[in-house]
């Protein structure tokens, strides 16, 4: 998870600042997770889009071990995740490239300069 990564919130989203940016990678995955996340959806309301109140945040775990070690689990998923990331771009180019193919042998069918039998 990258720090820049663009984000896009909706109206039902609450900002929270970060006191001590030393936290913030860290954090970023804590929250991606998916126990702390169970934490907040089974107190939220609404049927389309939760309601996340201050209220619930307030009452959500955050588990936070040693500023050394925060730094050490960060590090470890950055480099557990860097394969995984790199298959997912490698695979994501191929499919573009025969997408692009595909629509060339459509082209040409279509246009006559393959015949198909």
């Amino acid at each position: 998870m990258d720090l820049d990564d663009k984000i896009y919130a909706g109206y039902h989203t609450i900002l929270a600042k970060n006191i001590n940016s030393e936290h913030g990678q860290y954090l970023a995955y804590l929250f991606a997770s998916p126990n702390w996340r169970g934490q907040v959806r089974s107190a939220v309301n609404g049927v389309k889009v939760y309601s996340v109140t201050q209220s619930i945040l307030n009452n959500v775990y955050v588990l936070l071990p040693p500023l050394d070690e925060q730094k050490q689990i960060a590090e470890y998923i950055i480099c557990a995740v860097k394969p995984i990331d790199l298959a997912i771009s490698s695979c994501t180019a191929m499919i573009k490239k025969l997408s692009e193919r595909k629509q060339i042998v459509i082209n040409d069918v279509v246009t006559g300069k393959i015949k198909v039998i």
